[in-house]
């Protein structure tokens, strides 16, 4: 099965309400499940989206990680699934939905 990673970074602490309603209104995928948690000093958000891509008769996941400290924002994109056949080859679908999510968070700030 085949993944695309990405990760991005941001000084600036954006709201992670006005982050997840952004995914949300932006994104062609459906939230699954959102976990919040406080570790030490760290707030940490769990993002779990899918979307049925027609090109690969399948669903794909896109997990998103958001972690704020004290120096800013990291979020971490996983896209998976999608892979048709023996080869579980999944025709860039799932580069796709994490690339999606990535060009919406660019434009917020992230690089």
């Amino acid at each position: 099965m085949a993944r695309e990673n990405i990760v991005l970074r941001s000084a600036i602490k954006h709201p992670v309400d006005s982050l997840v309603a952004l995914l949300d209104s932006e994104l062609a995928g459906e939230l699954v499940t959102r976990i919040d948690k406080t570790i030490a000093s760290s707030n940490i958000t769990l993002l779990v989206y899918e979307k049925f891509y027609m090109r690969v008769s399948s669903y794909v996941s896109l997990t998103i990680l958001i972690v704020e400290d004290e120096a800013g924002q990291t979020i971490e994109l996983i896209g998976s699934g999608g892979g048709n056949g023996i080869f579980g080859i999944d025709w860039g679908a799932n580069s796709a939905f994490a690339g999606s999510a990535k060009l919406i968070l660019v434009e917020k700030g992230f690089a």
